[in-house]
């Protein structure tokens, strides 16, 4: 079950990663890397304070992409571990239940961010960018349910 659950994690990073990747193509893909921390995605920010207030090294900003995807690969897994523990607990379906664990996940990141000072509150964001993160997360945990259920299936 955690392995699975981990397994699955990676899976729904990936397919959520596709569609990070075809929404930047929409939109001319002309996202600059960041010049200061402020600009940062929030998990690269996270990161970037980790390593700088408790490890005590500088961290260039150059860094920053490297980060970025070391967190999501980080709590990509993590976040799957727990989804296999409610799945063998509840056992929903895995359209409700990718469903459920997507929309919590971005509940989890509007709170999270702005509580721990790496993003300004949502609502001061526009509409379409709400929307379009919402999209991202949902994708995230409707591949993590789907990939859950085919592991199992296959017995991983």
């Amino acid at each position: 079950m955690i392995g699975r659950g981990s397994i699955a994690g990676l899976g729904g990073l990936a397919a959520m990663g596709v569609i990070v990747k075809a929404a930047s193509g929409l939109k001319g893909g002309d996202d600059q890397p960041p010049s200061k921390w402020s600009e940062a995605e929030p998990p690269a920010k996270f990161a970037h304070r980790v390593i700088e207030g408790v490890a005590l090294r500088h961290v260039s900003i150059d860094r920053a992409g490297l980060l970025n995807n070391a967190m999501h690969l980080t709590y990509a897994p993590a976040l799957g571990l727990w989804y296999g523990v409610f799945q063998e607990s509840f056992r929903p379906p895995p359209l409700v239940h990718g469903l459920l664990f997507g929309s919590t996940v971005w509940s989890l990141r509007l709170a999270l961010n702005p509580a721990l000072k790496l993003k300004e509150p949502f609502w001061r964001d526009p509409l379409a960018r709400n929307v379009i993160d919402c999209s991202f997360h949902i994708t995230f945990g409707l591949a993590v349910a789907y990939a859950y259920r085919e592991l199992e299936r296959r017995g991983v």
